[in-house]
């Protein structure tokens, strides 16, 4: 079973960029090869998984949201309307710059994770496919519920075996997964992703 997972997931990431890196400078270099790295604009999967994220932000209660990890702004652009304050962080300075013009309206800063203030807790944290690049992830959950009051976090499936367990600890209000599979989409053979998704109130103790 596990080889054969390999074999799709090398067919269905035909011509993908890489997932990701915890190497900040490398993602700096990403971002000023290129405008849309990963084709957030155009990729039917990425355009389904943020119409998801953005269902489940609605359901919360929120008039501040935080992005973290907003890259060049596509998610926080669709956030920005559900808030009375959209506010976001990244570690790439180009990113930041794209994200800035795309969201004028938005407190957008480069920022590492662990290094981001504010003066407020926001009412809702979203950390969409950004966790993962972090070396230290129960310091990392630990900020994240520092910085608002109900905390939004994706991650990809091919990270579920590293993450799944430090998560399933987390009293979340929803832990569920987005599955996405269609055959020629993409510029792939088999587009055939997914990701977890887990919503917890922040002051809910660990397991």
């Amino acid at each position: 079973m596990p080889l054969l997972e390999s074999i799709f997931s090398k067919i269905a990431m035909n011509g993908e960029v890489p997932r990701y890196t915890s190497d900040y400078a490398a993602l700096e270099r990403l971002f000023r090869t290129k405008t849309d790295v990963w084709n957030f604009e155009k990729d039917g999967y990425e355009t389904a998984r943020f119409d998801r994220i953005v269902d489940l932000a609605r359901r919360v209660p929120h008039d501040s949201i935080l992005e973290v990890g907003c890259a060049e702004g596509h998610l926080t652009r669709r956030l920005a309307p559900l808030a009375g304050k959209m506010a976001a962080i990244d570690v790439s300075a180009t990113a930041v710059e794209r994200a800035r013009r795309a969201v004028p309206d938005a407190d957008i800063r480069q920022a590492r994770l662990e290094d981001a203030r504010w003066d407020r807790k926001f009412d809702l944290v979203v950390c969409s496919e950004t966790i993962y690049y972090l070396k230290d992830i129960p310091a990392a959950i630990r900020k994240l519920n520092s910085l608002g009051r109900y905390v939004l976090v994706t991650y990809t499936l091919y990270e579920k075996n590293r993450l799944d367990p430090i998560f399933s600890r987390i009293p979340a209000i929803l832990n569920t997964s987005f599955n996405y599979l269609k055959f020629f989409d993409a510029d792939r053979i088999v587009n055939w992703r997914g990701i977890r998704i887990v919503l917890w109130w922040s002051g809910a103790p660990w397991r």
